[in-house]
């Protein structure tokens, strides 16, 4: 009678159990999928003069985002997860319009220079310099202007 008992204290011990760790199981499963550490946007204005639509192409080594059309006044936004262990996220896009004969070539994120969240970029004909920004990643900036 005291081994059935010993037996039961078990049993109900592992009915309890259990239920608990296939919870904890499943919330640090869940852990494990969320980064820990925030994405970073790049949004690319056009800001050329004359009304004309901005053709972009973005990529990085592993993501090729295609090619897209940004009509004048509006913005192309991407979002990603940098390589915070070997910190290589390079991407880089090639924009052109139709009034110019010239693909220009710019990197718009590099994780070894640039430090923020959020990446704004002016694409506008007249503006001489193309500079990133080196801000924390918690810092808003104010938009970089692309030298064409």
């Amino acid at each position: 009678m005291a081994s059935s008992s010993s037996l039961d204290k078990y049993v109900f011990l592992i009915t309890l159990i259990l239920p608990i760790a296939a919870t904890l199981s499943s919330k640090a499963t869940e852990s494990l999928n969320k980064p820990l550490y925030p994405k970073v946007k790049v949004e690319i204005f056009n800001a050329l003069e004359g009304g004309s639509n901005l053709n972009l192409h973005c990529q990085s080594k592993d993501d090729d985002l295609g090619t897209h059309v940004v009509q004048s006044g509006q913005s192309y936004q991407f979002e990603f997860h940098p390589n915070l262990v070997i910190h290589n996220t390079l991407f880089y896009c090639n924009f052109d319009w139709p009034d110019d004969q010239w693909l220009h070539h710019f990197d718009v994120y590099d994780e070894s220079q640039d430090a923020c969240g959020y990446c704004p970029w002016h694409a506008h004909e007249q503006y001489e310099d193309c500079y990133p920004y080196k801000k924390s990643l918690e810092e808003e900036v104010p938009p970089a202007y692309l030298k064409f």
